[in-house]
Parts: structure tokens; sequence; C-alpha cells
């Protein structure tokens, strides 16, 4: 067993990569009904959608991590999360579930992890026979990634 500190994550996935944030990162998540489409903005951009008279800029994650695009499946949804003053969505193909991590058991990033991706990352943690890849949130919403 564990030293007995934990931490919940929210579990979602972007093509064949299960992912990991912190809930408490997690603002809301959202059907991704309502993003309009904004032209002139980089290609992982998605759009903005209003969130309750805030606007919030869509980031597609097929798009960040370089993932072939498997079409609309609509189990598709948005995970809005702070970015300094505001905040932004991040459009996943799916999210799964919350569960409770041990802090002991997280395991450093792979060296052998593509560097496109592994600026993402944070740890890897592995849970009933998966491995999932805990986000390292900065770096999913820098504009410069």
């Amino acid at each position: 067993m564990g030293n007995g500190v934990s931490r919940d994550i929210v579990l979602f996935s972007v093509g064949d990569i299960t992912c990991g944030i912190d809930i408490c990162s997690v603002h809301e998540i959202k059907r991704t009904t309502g993003i309009t489409v904004v032209y002139g903005v980089s290609d992982d951009v998605s759009g903005v959608i209003n969130l309750r008279g805030q606007i919030v800029t869509v980031l597609d994650m097929r798009k960040r991590f370089s993932s072939i695009a498997e079409g609309i499946t609509g189990e598709e949804r948005i995970i809005v999360v702070p970015f300094g003053a505001e905040a932004v969505g991040l459009l996943v193909d799916s999210v799964e579930d919350a569960i409770v991590i041990e802090q002991d058991k997280i395991l450093p990033v792979p060296p052998n992890i593509d560097a496109k991706l592994g600026h993402f990352f944070t740890a890897v943690y592995q849970w009933e026979g998966r491995i999932i890849s805990l986000v390292n949130l900065a770096e999913l919403v820098s504009v410069e990634s």
C-alpha cells in the first residue's frame, strides 16, 4: 500500500492515448455543441464557445497531439480548464471517469516518448493494466506548444 498521499484525476482519451488531469484544474465538462469557428487562428484551435457570457477558446487535442482525426463519434467533450485569468476548453475524444491515484506510484515520463508529445506530460501512472499520461496543463494550453 502507498504512503496515503493521493489525488483525484479525470481520465480522458485522445486517439489511443489515455490522459489524466488533476480534478482541481477542471472547471467543468461540456458537450461539444455550440463551437463557433474562428478564421485566421492556428490549426489546433477548433473555435470558441460562449460559457455563460465568457468566450472560451477551444483547443483540439487531436491536433495538439498530432493524432489522426478519427471522425466525430458523439462522445467528444470539452474540458474547461483555467488559463491565467481566463479559461480554455480542451476538445477530447471522450471523458471516462474520475479516479484516485497514489502519489508514490507516479512514474516519470519514459525518455523514449516522442519529443513532440513528451512536453505535454509530467508523469505516467499505471492503472488497471493501462498507462495514464498525466498532463502538463501549462504546456497543453500554451500558445507556443
